[in-house]
């Protein structure tokens, strides 16, 4: 009798397992579950940030013969960095009509002026420094004021896989990074 039982109750067991399984013929579609909560923001493949110095006060001395600004990038992280990501800065002072890549050289008289950046992904400010060096040694004037323009600067960061897909690209020319399709989506939002 235990056996008989033992089947008996086996064979319920799996009929019940390929009825309860079965797909309804004629069930609808049901509603609309709730919507999931925000993800957290990711890094894309490409991210651009226009940013811009409008008056002379946006500019700091230290002393020497540079000035600086600073930029707050969230993009430029170590994560970024460490994966082989990179990030390219243009410099417009015809309010982006045209673009330069920077480091780039204002010629002067008697004296002449580089522009240059570095980034940096620590904590305590994730950005680009942006640097207006005078040759001569002397502070001379921000770029502000020698221009007689705003500065727009346009952060363009790069992931390795970007580079990658496109390794025949010269990174420091605009018009060529217009081109790639990732890269004006991104440019063009700015």
């Amino acid at each position: 009798m235990k056996s008989f039982t033992g089947l008996l109750l086996a064979s319920s067991l799996t009929i019940g397992i390929f009825f309860g399984c079965s797909k309804a013929d004629n069930g609808a579609t049901g509603p609309q579950g709730q919507t999931g909560s925000q993800g957290s923001q990711g890094n894309a493949n490409v991210k651009a940030i226009r940013d811009s110095v409008n008056s002379a006060a946006g500019w700091s001395y230290p002393g020497g013969p540079y000035w600086y600004t600073f930029f707050a990038n969230p993009y430029i992280n170590s994560t970024f960095l460490k994966s082989g990501g990179f990030a390219e800065v243009f410099l417009s002072t015809n309010n982006g009509v045209s673009w330069t890549a920077l480091p780039a050289t204002y010629p002067g008289t008697p004296v002449t002026a580089q522009w240059t950046y570095s980034y940096t992904s620590i904590s305590s400010g994730i950005g680009v420094y942006i640097y207006f060096t005078w040759n001569d040694q002397l502070q001379h004037t921000d770029p502000y004021t020698t221009y007689g323009a705003t500065a727009y600067f346009n952060v363009v960061c790069i992931t390795a896989s970007v580079v990658n897909k496109y390794p025949n690209t010269n990174w420091s020319n605009y018009e060529a990074l217009m081109q790639i399709p990732e890269l004006r989506q991104q440019l063009n939002q700015n």
